[in-house]
């Protein structure tokens, strides 16, 4: 997780990378960039406090030398509950929760034309999560084959959405014009 300032929108960008979560009321903008991970946003308009986390897997597969199973933030069985815990330890009521879906891709490649579909496990994993805890989704981006940048403004919950050119995603990109809106998600083309 790094904080930078941002000419264009006159805020500091809290970017977060996989296995990590922030839930603030600061006047800033959180940020990640999603392949085949989901970003689950979370907000209480009540405190105008959002956040998001950037899981990777539904779950660990691999034991630690104790024999257990890996606790970490990269997987969503982790990763939900963390964010959902931030939220109700710091004041929030669940039932005021609302939340917005984004990543899942196909981008990554077994063999020729073939996918993994470890995108659409995490897709099903955040919205079945989801629905068990009650907490509506008021928007969703998800799936499709190119990777996306978030832009989460905590105070109001806007979300700015931007499809990558291609699967590198080390590649940092500019936010160009908005071109179209779809609902309480606003799309950037990429020319």
């Amino acid at each position: 997780m790094y904080k930078y300032y941002n000419n264009k929108f006159k805020k500091d960008i809290i970017d977060i990378s996989a296995g990590e979560y922030i839930a603030s009321a600061e006047d800033v903008i959180i940020s990640t960039v999603l392949g085949s991970c989901v970003s689950v946003c979370i907000y209480d308009p009540r405190r105008k406090m959002a956040g998001l986390n950037h899981f990777m897997l539904v779950e660990s597969r691999s034991l630690d030398n104790l024999g257990e199973m890996m606790r970490s933030e990269r997987y969503g069985s982790y990763a939900m509950e963390s964010l959902l815990n931030e939220f109700i330890r710091t004041g929030s009521r669940k039932s005021d929760l609302q939340s917005k879906v984004f990543g899942g891709s196909r981008i990554l490649q077994t063999a020729p034309g073939k996918s993994m579909d470890i995108g659409h496990q995490n897709i099903i994993y955040a919205l079945n999560f989801l629905e068990n805890e009650d907490i509506p989704i008021l928007a969703k981006d998800t799936g499709g084959e190119r990777p996306r940048r978030i832009y989460l403004f905590p105070h109001s919950f806007k979300v700015l959405l931007k499809r990558e050119k291609n699967s590198s995603l080390d590649e940092k990109s500019e936010i160009r014009i908005p071109a179209k809106k779809s609902g309480s998600i606003v799309l950037f083309d990429q020319d």
